[in-house]
């Protein structure tokens, strides 16, 4: 961030100061399920919301495991929620594995038009 000030916008999350489905595609990553164990549920849950908020089309999350390479514990709960608001929800291979068992990201695609559980829609 340094050394490109221009190219980081410093935000708390859940909370961005982005304008709804700014940006086409969005990326998270190194951070979200990687602290699950300080993280609960509803603030991960909040987190996604915003993202999808934000987002025009797609949100990847990177990796999905927690520091100690275990798979989000509620991942499955998550992919529901989100099924259910209308997104097309995946958990994909990736071609780069920084630690044990951080090989995959979670792919969220959005396709109703309509405001859905606090996030637009495509």
């Amino acid at each position: 961030m340094r050394m490109y000030p221009d190219r980081y916008v410093a935000s708390v999350l859940p909370e961005l100061t982005f304008a709804n489905e700014q940006f086409d595609l969005t990326l998270s990553a190194h951070f979200l399920f990687t602290y699950a164990g300080r993280l609960d549920v509803d603030f991960h849950v909040a987190t996604v919301m915003e993202l999808l908020r934000v987002t025009k089309r797609e949100v990847r999350i990177f990796p999905t495991v927690d520091m100690s390479g275990d798979r989000y514990k509620h991942m499955d709960a998550l992919k529901l929620i989100l099924e259910e608001r209308g997104c097309t929800v995946s958990e994909e291979p990736t071609a780069y594995e920084f630690q044990r068992n951080a090989h995959t990201m979670l792919q969220i695609v959005k396709h109703k038009s309509n405001k859905i559980g606090g996030f637009l829609d495509e």
